[in-house]
């Protein structure tokens, strides 16, 4: 799949993850999230295409793993009190254990490399990720989450640059759509925690 589509899918993350709170957290959300939900999802079908024709079965792998996230983001707020080493841990060495069990049907030895790739993979994503961590300490999350939605720009130029990728215009649309919808979402969010700590004594 080209880069664009693949991030597209990715940053329909926090649709799925406020659809899955009303579900198994049975959180209250007003209609007008409702709204942005099924706009959103709308959005998602839109960058598919009708049929999905165009991607095969490929479409399904970035869909899955947004759900995924989602789920993951979920079962992260119902343990909202363990400790933050304790969550890592688990997650990692779950991870860990899974890859022991897959790696011997699927594994595929790397070039040197491929091997320098993945170690560099390793950091910059590492990097990233304590870069995120730091923003969240100096900035408030309405202000630093929403700088995620341009992670559809970068995915257009880099998949361009680095793999000639033209994104079809459904994928603009549907992107357009899905970030306007996720953007409303986490604003009514900041809207309603706010309200709700005005709201205590």
């Amino acid at each position: 799949l080209p880069l664009a589509d693949t991030v597209a899918f990715y940053l329909a993350g926090p649709i799925f993850v406020t659809f899955f709170a009303i579900v198994f957290l049975k959180e209250h959300v007003s209609w007008r999230r409702w709204l942005a939900i099924v706009i959103g999802f709308v959005g998602v079908l839109i960058a598919v295409g009708p049929t999905g024709e165009g991607y095969g079965w490929a479409v399904l792998i970035p869909i899955g793993g947004t759900l995924l996230f989602a789920g993951l983001n979920i079962f992260t707020r119902r343990l909202a009190g363990t400790d933050e080493v304790a969550l890592v841990t688990w997650q990692v060495a779950s991870a860990f254990l899974f890859g022991l069990v897959i790696a011997p049907f699927f594994w595929v030895q790397p070039s040197l490399f491929d091997f320098l790739c993945l170690s560099l993979l390793g950091i910059v994503s590492a990097l990233a990720h304590m870069g995120v961590n730091r923003a969240l300490r100096y900035a408030p999350a309405a202000v630093v989450v929403p700088y995620q939605y341009t992670l559809i720009v970068w995915a257009v130029l880099l998949g361009f640059l680095f793999f000639g990728d033209v994104p079809a215009w459904s994928v603009v649309m549907g992107s357009t759509i899905i970030v306007a919808s996720g953007l409303y979402i986490f604003m009514r969010e900041q809207v309603t925690t706010r309200g709700q700590a005005a709201e205590q004594p």
